[in-house]
């Protein structure tokens, strides 16, 4: 863990005073969406519970609403009894209100939560039945979203193959006429009837002759066919130094004095002004600008996940467009826009959610773990002969 620590809760100190909240979803800071993200209306994300972690601590993590937490214990109290390696899946709109959760608690068990206005309803749903594969197959004739659709997948798993083989080639961006790309889908049959759309269980893309192939494990992650992980590390801290944090993540922060929410979406680190600012993870400059309560800025997209922000900068040292690696000098921070004194204000967000920068899970580019490597070569190259017959 890291040596950073907090300062004692001095929150209007070296950080942005209460009166400066920044929107939540203020266009100055937007990601642009692409050509699969603009139809996205609902966003899904996933945690794998740790070994002593409660429902509590993920709802912070994520900047959830503590009384979303509430209503779902109010639904169901056992909603808070949790197992380490248990899945837990929820779905949010772009205003980020919680929708839906799903705790997975076993291969055949699982805990449903449906918002309905102000409450939830809780489902308890045991699968029964059988899964069987399915493989299809599109050849790109306009873009790739189109090519997928044409084979009726669904938004969720044309995000789930675009994300899987995105640091090998963006097919938003990339794709070409006459690339083709095949899917297996693990899905569900009670009888003859097929009760889902199916899960993305391999993948496999032909661009300019030349074929990229990524599978997933039993652990729920996909590998390439040499186990090498899909992801890009990222890295916790921004800066290489040891610096107060003066004002932690807390998106349900309440202003002392007026009692008020006054959320805080990132946190602020107490840097001295001309910090060398570091990019956390490999990824693209999209913004790059001066906001009259961030001061100057930079927002990086940091594959299709993650993208973050660095905001009351005193330098920009990179342009937008331009690519950049983890650990790359991008800023220096400073005490620009509207400041108690000179700090770092930086966020991480996932799916567009801002998320607790030093708490949350974080993607790591660890292979395939060796216990599992064997046993997963085998079943992605037997599957991958499989797809290359429907080719």
């Amino acid at each position: 863990m890291s040596s950073f620590y907090f300062s004692g809760g001095a929150f209007e100190q070296n950080s942005e005073p209460f009166s400066a909240i920044l929107d939540r979803n203020d266009p100055a800071f937007e990601v642009p969406k692409d050509s699969i993200e603009q139809y996205q209306d609902k966003l899904i994300s996933t945690h794998k519970v740790k070994a002593n972690e409660n429902l509590k601590d993920i709802f912070n993590l994520y900047g959830l609403d503590p009384n979303d937490l509430l209503a779902l214990i109010k639904a169901n109290r056992q909603a808070t009894n949790l197992s380490a390696g248990q899945i837990i899946e929820w779905q949010q709109d772009k205003s980020g209100q919680l929708l839906n959760v799903t705790i997975y608690r076993t291969a055949r068990l699982s805990s449903q939560y449906h918002r309905i206005g102000e409450h939830f309803e809780f489902t308890p749903k045991r699968i029964q039945g059988y899964n069987k594969t399915e493989i299809k197959v599109a050849e790109v004739r306009q873009n790739f979203y189109q090519a997928a659709r044409s084979i009726g997948l669904t938004l969720e798993q044309i995000q789930t193959i675009a994300k899987s083989l995105y640091w090998q080639i963006d097919v938003t961006k990339q794709a070409s006429l006459g690339d083709k790309i095949a899917v297996q889908l693990l899905q569900h049959y009670v009888g003859q009837e097929k009760i889902d759309t199916g899960k993305v269980s391999a993948i496999w893309y032909r661009h300019n002759n030349q074929d990229y192939q990524v599978g997933r494990a039993d652990n729920g992650e996909f590998y390439q066919l040499d186990g090498a992980s899909v992801d890009k590390q990222m890295d916790r801290f921004p800066v290489k130094s040891f610096f107060p944090i003066s004002s932690a993540f807390n998106p349900h922060r309440l202003n002392p004095v007026t009692h008020r929410y006054a959320p805080h979406y990132g946190t602020d680190i107490a840097t001295p002004i001309g910090t060398p600012v570091y990019a956390t993870g490999d990824g693209d400059v999209v913004k790059v600008g001066v906001h009259p309560l961030a001061g100057h800025y930079l927002v990086i997209k940091n594959g299709r996940t993650y993208s973050t922000r660095f905001l009351h900068l005193s330098k920009v040292l990179v342009k937008v467009g331009q690519v950049v690696k983890r650990g790359q000098r991008v800023a220096l921070s400073g005490n620009s826009g509207r400041s108690t004194g000179p700090h770092l204000h930086y966020e991480l967000r996932q799916n567009d959610q801002p998320i607790d920068p030093m708490s949350a899970p974080l993607p790591n580019s660890r292979a395939i773990p060796i216990d599992q490597k064997s046993e997963f070569l085998s079943a992605a190259n037997t599957t991958m002969l499989r797809i290359r017959d429907h080719f």
